[in-house]
């Protein structure tokens, strides 16, 4: 299919098309590829829901897992709720307290790292890493004698 050009008008108008063809194929391919703010996985496969069923099915299992009781686990969560929440953005849900106190409680029990706790608690090491000294602080200031 051969495109004929008769004037030098025609000729600017063919040009000028296929340069803005190329333009927008190269910003096509320069464009970045946003990131998501938090995988997929770790909204299904945190351990909240698994505490949760420990807890109400499993006492003996949720006292090993978190190394206290429910009625412990609440005391605790009850005294520095206020302290370690945060609010809600318009981007996402902020990180409830409980599973502030829980990653903080899981790190304290078993001393993995953040790197392998953030597969178990669906939240980044780099938020871990700000998350459990500061839930570990309020834990502190709360049951200081």
């Amino acid at each position: 299919m051969a495109v004929i050009i008769n004037n030098e008008n025609n000729y600017k108008q063919v040009v000028a098309v296929a340069a803005a063809g190329c333009l927008v194929y190269v910003r096509k391919k320069l464009e970045k590829k946003r990131r998501v703010w938090m995988k997929r996985f770790r909204e299904e496969f945190n351990d909240q829901p698994l505490v949760r069923e420990l807890r109400e099915n499993y006492p003996d299992d949720f006292r090993n897992y978190l190394r206290m009781d429910g009625h412990t686990f609440d005391l605790l969560l009850s005294l520095i709720e206020e302290i370690i929440m945060k609010k809600d953005t318009v981007m996402r849900p902020s990180i409830s307290a409980e599973q502030r106190l829980i990653a903080t409680l899981t790190f304290l029990a078993t001393g993995r790292s953040y790197e392998d706790l953030k597969f178990t608690t669906g939240i980044s090491s780099s938020l871990l890493s700000a998350i459990i000294p500061e839930t570990c602080k309020a834990l502190y200031d709360v049951l200081r004698i």
